[in-house]
């Protein structure tokens, strides 16, 4: 009978090992892939598809943030017309002043999607600073305390077996939420710079349509710096899992098992609250 007990105990611990071994794998290389996402800039993650981008925004974003700049001009030039007594005290110098911003206006639309682009760069110096300032590290073994707390049990180990499998359920969610993160930040950077027109061409305006393109850089550089805060969460996860090694020794290995299920979804809820942390800082809207 013990021969039988011991045979499916070491079958369970197989399976024990495989789903914790596979969940926590599983986090931690897509943790690896999201540091590597968050240091790629736009044209090395698909140079075809910003050309492509770069072409629209030429072609069909251009025209209309022509047509701002020729309603700011109109506007402006009307303004200053008529705020001083109806036209009788006009400056020369004004006129000037309107010429210069217009034509500062024009060179920051022909060159805006290279503009944009350059934020991206920086966020990857930002990025790769951080990665090799402090590199993360993520291991944790756990079986040998599992098989402790086992002991030749079936009954244990049968309810250990369940719980690892819905731990490696749990984790694949958990990865699956930080390929999210990961693609939804760079679709929304190529969103962001095929309308780069738009809102440069708001600029040099004044009240509340030169708003519009200060919040766009806002949000270029809240983009940035997103893949920064999230490789600084991967580095704040890395030590929440150390932590967990001295609660194994105190507490055991499931409970262990359950802190690192709290450390996967504290990282992936921060992970996804990153752009927000970003927009606060610079005040984006």
């Amino acid at each position: 009978m013990n021969v039988i007990s011991n045979w499916l105990v070491n079958i369970l611990l197989g399976v024990i090992e495989w789903a914790i071994n596979g969940f926590v794998g599983a986090f931690n290389a897509s943790l690896t892939i999201l540091a590597t996402e968050a240091a790629v800039t736009p044209i090395e993650f698909n140079a075809a598809i910003v050309n492509t981008l770069r072409t629209i925004s030429d072609t069909a974003i251009m025209p209309i943030a022509g047509l701002i700049i020729t309603y700011i001009f109109c506007y402006e030039l009307i303004s200053m017309l008529t705020e001083r007594n109806n036209m009788a005290e006009f400056e020369p110098k004004a006129l000037f002043a309107l010429i210069m911003k217009t034509t500062i206006a024009i060179l920051l639309i022909t060159n805006c999607f290279d503009i944009a682009l350059a934020f991206f760069d920086v966020g990857q110096v930002l990025v790769n600073n951080a990665i090799g300032a402090t590199p993360p590290e993520f291991v944790i073994d756990i079986m040998a305390e599992l098989e402790a707390e086992i002991d030749g049990r079936v009954g244990t180990a049968i309810a250990v077996m369940f719980f690892s499998i819905i731990a490696w359920f749990v984790g694949l969610v958990a990865c699956g939420l930080i390929y999210l993160v990961a693609w939804s930040r760079i679709v929304m950077i190529l969103l962001y710079i095929s309308a780069a027109p738009i809102p440069f061409a708001t600029l040099m305006g004044k009240d509340w349509i030169g708003q519009i393109g200060q919040n766009y850089l806002k949000n270029l550089m809240a983009l940035a710096l997103q893949g920064f805060l999230m490789v600084v969460v991967m580095i704040i996860y890395g030590g929440l899992v150390g932590n967990v090694a001295g609660v194994i020794t105190g507490q055991g290995a499931i409970m262990g098992v359950v802190l690192l299920l709290v450390c996967m979804f504290v990282c992936v809820r921060t992970l996804m609250s990153c752009l927000s942390v970003a927009k606060s800082i610079f005040g984006a809207q």
